[in-house]
């Protein structure tokens, strides 16, 4: 119980923790996914203040429990994601160096 209650007892610092931490943007792609019934939209608002490339994925009729509600959206989500920060990267890299590199990813579901 004690750890349970630690837990909401430290929300104060942090807050604090996290006002500092969001000072700087993370630069790196983030993917925010959550149920519409669960903090979906907030989620993905606070994704947006601490990232320059966020994504926001919010499923309708959706809670806590993505994998087991909306396996296809979820994963489709993660493979779209992924997909698309391994072409970016993979573009920067090229664009970069003016060297053309050949990048093999495998995705296993």
């Amino acid at each position: 119980m004690h750890a349970g209650w630690a837990y909401f007892a430290n929300w104060p610092q942090t807050a604090k923790d996290f006002q500092q931490l969001s000072q700087t943007k993370l630069t790196m792609p983030v993917l925010s996914i959550g149920g519409e019934k669960a903090n979906g939209e907030a989620l993905g608002q606070q994704a947006k203040l601490v990232a320059n490339d966020a994504t926001v994925m919010v499923f309708k009729d959706t809670g806590h429990w993505l994998m087991e509600e909306r396996p296809k959206e979820t994963m489709d989500a993660l493979v779209a994601f992924l997909t698309r920060s391994i072409r970016a990267a993979s573009s920067r890299h090229r664009t970069t160096h003016g060297i053309n590199t050949c990048t093999s990813t495998w995705l296993v579901a």
